[in-house]
């Protein structure tokens, strides 16, 4: 999930293993959450040293329990995600989607492979979860952020391709505020953002239906949460290369092909959308460029100098999730990666990456600090700020987001302060409003 900075910015695998960078997000979003990018991580292709592995600050610890390792033997399915899938629907049907979700955190720690699929192993525990339960909003409730927020997209996929139609009501209907209330706004946007992977996937992959399905909700927060998901579910798609589509319309079995990726236009299908659906086509985009120039760095940045020039700065911000999940948030590598980018939009890259870090976690993480901290000092206030930013959309308290700014370097708590909206702005207005998407 990505804001844009509030003072310099405002306005604004085994690839086959599809999931393996599923943010959203943005969020990554998020995620990408409306003017938050989603934090998915890519096609991985270098292993990260154990020591940039986030270690958490506990601001908000969960309530939940580590399930029975010893009854489920996780450590006896090493390096087989297969096997740890069917370890977790057991976990699933005997203890519920919590225990469940708190056994992949188990096998992570001890699983480099696992780490790579955690997104795949939390996206299959909410698709297990709905059809177990047959209740989405039980599922959703139970579901946490951690891991590119996989159980929420995956839940919203199983009861979307359950359905035999959806029309224009039932998507409205789907993500309930009551979600917000209950599990603050980074659970809520990850309703529509997983609304978003479900309606193309119920859809054939058909981009532009899913957007036009996506317009029909009621805020332009909601449609654009909505859209990071459709795009996210085309990238995921597109690069597997599984273009061939069953229909999901209850009718009889349709076969056809959709273009997702288009070998010749590395923007594409940016390059052929309405401006609104822009900001969060250019939040994924990267992931095809990276895909389309293999892994060579240099060159996708090139390509992003390319894009139309208000989605340079996006298109820097996505390369920076990119390169977050490619390393497995190793900051060394992160930081070298980012600095291949033409010094102009160089700054969003930082800010990329330091999301996906927290993105990731779904909470305030120490790795996302020493990221800032060993970023080039010309990028360090844009660098706290952004974690501020993310924070804003982790924590409902201010006073989790104070004890978690206080992480900060000294020089810089102001910056993330700022950016969590716990400080007046420019004008003096204290910033109190929901972020805008970026």
């Amino acid at each position: 999930m990505n804001f844009t900075r509030s003072r310099s910015h405002r306005s604004a695998n085994d690839w086959p293993r599809r999931l393996a960078w599923y943010l959203g997000v943005l969020l990554s979003i998020w995620g990408v959450l409306p003017h938050i990018a989603p934090s998915h991580a890519t096609d991985i292709k270098e292993q990260a040293d154990s020591s940039t592995q986030p270690k958490h600050l506990h601001i908000s610890p969960q309530s939940q329990q580590p399930a029975d390792s010893h009854a489920s033997h996780p450590e006896t399915c090493q390096g087989n995600i297969s096997c740890y899938k069917k370890k977790l629907a057991t976990v699933l049907k005997t203890q519920g989607t919590e225990q469940a979700l708190s056994l992949i955190e188990e096998i992570v720690e001890k699983d480099l492979v696992a780490l790579r699929e955690a997104h795949n192993l939390t996206h299959y525990v909410g698709q297990m979860s709905y059809h177990h339960l047959k209740d989405v909003t039980t599922v959703m409730t139970q579901c946490t952020p951690a891991h590119q927020s996989g159980c929420y997209h995956g839940a919203l996929e199983a009861y979307l391709t359950s359905k035999p139609r959806i029309q224009s009501n039932d998507v409205v209907a789907i993500c309930s505020p009551n979600l917000e209330k209950e599990k603050g706004r980074f659970a809520y946007f990850n309703c529509f953002h997983g609304l978003g992977h479900g309606l193309t996937m119920h859809l054939n992959h058909d981009i532009k239906q899913a957007l036009a399905l996506c317009d029909t909700l009621n805020t332009t927060w909601d449609q654009q949460s909505c859209y990071g998901g459709v795009f996210m579910e085309g990238v995921v798609t597109g690069i597997n290369g599984s273009q061939q589509h069953n229909g999901h319309h209850g009718k009889e079995a349709q076969h056809h092909t959709i273009k997702l990726v288009d070998p010749k236009n590395p923007l594409y299908p940016c390059s052929e959308l309405d401006e609104k659906y822009l900001r969060e086509c250019y939040m994924m985009q990267t992931s095809i460029i990276l895909h389309l120039t293999q892994y060579d760095f240099a060159k996708a940045f090139r390509v992003c100098d390319t894009a139309p020039e208000g989605m340079k700065p996006t298109c820097y911000q996505s390369m920076g999730r990119d390169i977050s999940g490619h390393t497995l948030r190793n900051i060394d590598q992160s930081v070298r990666l980012c600095q291949l980018g033409t010094a102009t939009h160089q700054n969003r890259c930082f800010i990329g990456v330091v999301k996906n870090f927290l993105n990731v976690s779904g909470q305030a993480s120490d790795n996302a600090f020493q990221f800032c901290r060993q970023s080039p000092e010309q990028y360090k206030q844009d660098c706290h700020n952004a974690i501020g930013e993310e924070l804003l959309v982790l924590y409902a308290e201010p006073q989790q987001r104070t004890q978690a700014c206080a992480h900060s370097e000294t020089q810089y708590v102001q910056d993330c302060r700022q950016g969590a909206r716990l400080i007046l702005d420019q004008s003096s207005t204290l910033i109190s409003r929901a972020p805008s998407v970026s």
